[in-house]
């Protein structure tokens, strides 16, 4: 059946970034070494291994995308007779939705960063403000420089980045003046500034080496404030900053194509799929049915 050699012949097909072939080795080795050694089994074992996987939503569907592509290279070389992910699509459509962060718990999860003004604390908000006014990637703001952030005109910033699947800083977002006050605040407790020429990293760990916040090591400091502003709701993942970011400039009536630039989205498909659910529960046509029908509560009140 599989093996490493198949691994590593699918990805020398593929035009990945190091940092995505890394990535995909790591899960295909995982799934080679725990599902395929038996053949009787694998197409049923790849299911159930895929959804016993303790991971968020979105990051299963990402393994889903990756196990998919392989095994339909696999399938088009006849490595092997079939692709059992065929038999989740079904199964994953089902999975719970993320949703954004209701105004209250934006409140919630900036207070909890303000109520210190140490070096982790100012780190914190200033993350997290910056990605709730700018929608960026958590892989985008870790790897954020001083320098990648430029003045285009008087009272207008914009943040340099690489996007996802990008090899160079080659995309941006526009930074309001509440997300250049945060990352001010912070750099002035660590004696540097914006538009400085060096190249150091924004977010840097509150340890002595002072080395740059890791993508997984953000991730797991979104999450701890999360939970320390109780925002525990299903379908909520550190994610959801993003999504809520494309929420309140829609509310707010920015123009969707405007939108799918913020997100750096290559199809606008994938911008509907966050404001789907916006349109879906305010404008729901289950709202607009009545009957003129009484509750049970409604009817005792009048009587009395």
């Amino acid at each position: 059946m599989l093996s490493e050699d198949h691994i590593t012949e699918f990805l020398q097909s593929r035009s990945f970034l190091p940092l995505t072939k890394k990535k995909y080795r790591s899960l295909l080795a995982r799934y080679v070494c725990d599902v395929v050694p038996d053949p009787d089994t694998w197409e049923q074992g790849s299911v159930r291994w895929l959804e016993g996987l303790k991971v968020e939503p979105n990051t299963k569907r990402y393994y889903f995308d990756v196990l998919h592509s392989f095994l339909n290279w696999c399938l088009s070389r006849g490595y092997v007779p079939s692709n059992p992910m065929k038999l989740m699509k079904i199964r994953l459509s089902t999975m719970p939705l993320r949703y954004a962060l209701t105004s209250e718990e934006v409140q919630k999860l900036v207070s909890v960063t303000r109520q210190k003004k140490d070096e982790r604390a100012l780190r914190d908000c200033a993350i997290i403000i910056f990605m709730l006014h700018t929608g960026l990637r958590v892989g985008g703001v870790s790897g954020l420089d001083v320098q990648d952030f430029i003045q285009v005109k008087p009272g207008r910033i914009i943040a340099k980045y690489k996007g996802k699947g990008h090899i160079g800083k080659d995309s941006f977002v526009v930074v309001p003046e509440i997300g250049v006050r945060g990352i001010d605040e912070y750099l002035k407790l660590r004696k540097s500034k914006l538009f400085a020429s060096d190249q150091g990293a924004v977010f840097l760990t509150v340890w002595k080496d002072k080395c740059r916040l890791t993508e997984s090591r953000m991730r797991e400091t979104i999450r701890e404030r999360m939970v320390e502003a109780k925002i525990k709701r299903p379908g909520i993942c550190v994610h959801s900053l993003r999504h809520t970011a494309a929420t309140m400039a829609y509310r707010s009536g920015a123009d969707i194509m405007a939108i799918k630039e913020m997100l750096d989205h290559r199809s606008l498909e994938t911008t509907q799929g966050y404001l789907h659910s916006i349109d879906r529960i305010e404008g729901a046509a289950e709202l607009k049915i009545d009957y003129g029908l009484e509750t049970r509560t409604d009817t005792k009140k009048r009587r009395k």
